[in-house]
């Protein structure tokens, strides 16, 4: 009976650490700290090393976003091992200290820290950029294929054309012109007093 209880005991041991492991390879914890592109999860009384978290794409198209501390993350134990070295944690989930931006369903929001919104509304066709300061586009050309409304200022570092000529094409024109049947002398003729 010995070796009937030895093995018994030992099959116990077996399936109590099984089962262990079975409950450490998904976690639900929150981000704690993040170091060098890894994030600390404490989940429980427990707290994982650094270990890296799901980014949405990191192939040749990629996605950064640093985890926030405090955001809720689900940590997988994919080797099932006790020191927390493979574990990866996947973020993004909706909490109450990181609730989502809005309540109406059917618009696709991506909120930048309340700093910054980008709004696609379907039912409207609209997309809204909601920017503090300054939109900044590094490239050649910017081409827009139908009306372009502006509320405010146009400042061009360079000239400005339309489909005739540019602004300063008409400004040779404007400054250049004279009028016929004006008497020479101190007077002068309207509109061309000041040059564009």
């Amino acid at each position: 009976m010995t070796d009937l209880a030895h093995r018994v005991q030992s099959l116990s041991d077996e399936v109590e650490d099984l089962r262990r492991r079975l409950q450490q390879q998904i976690r639900l914890g929150k981000v704690q700290s993040v170091e060098a592109n890894r994030v600390v999860i404490r989940h429980g009384e427990l707290v994982t090393p650094p270990i890296k978290w799901y980014a949405g794409a990191a192939g040749d198209v990629k996605h950064f976003r640093q985890p926030t501390v405090g955001e809720t993350a689900l940590i997988l134990n994919f080797g099932g091992g006790d020191t927390g070295k493979q574990t990866v944690a996947l973020v993004g989930f909706e909490s109450n200290d990181h609730p989502l931006p809005a309540k109406d369903s059917t618009k696709i929001i991506t909120d930048f820290g309340q700093q910054c919104q980008i709004i696609w509304d379907p039912d409207n066709g609209q997309l809204t950029f909601n920017v503090p300061n300054k939109i900044v586009f590094k490239t050649e050309t910017v081409e827009v294929e139908q009306d372009l409304v502006v509320g405010n200022n146009i400042n061009a570092g360079n000239d400005v054309s339309d489909k005739t000529r540019s602004m300063a094409a008409d400004r040779v024109i404007y400054n250049g012109h004279t009028h016929g049947g004006v008497m020479g002398g101190p007077a002068k003729s309207s509109p061309t007093e000041d040059s564009q």
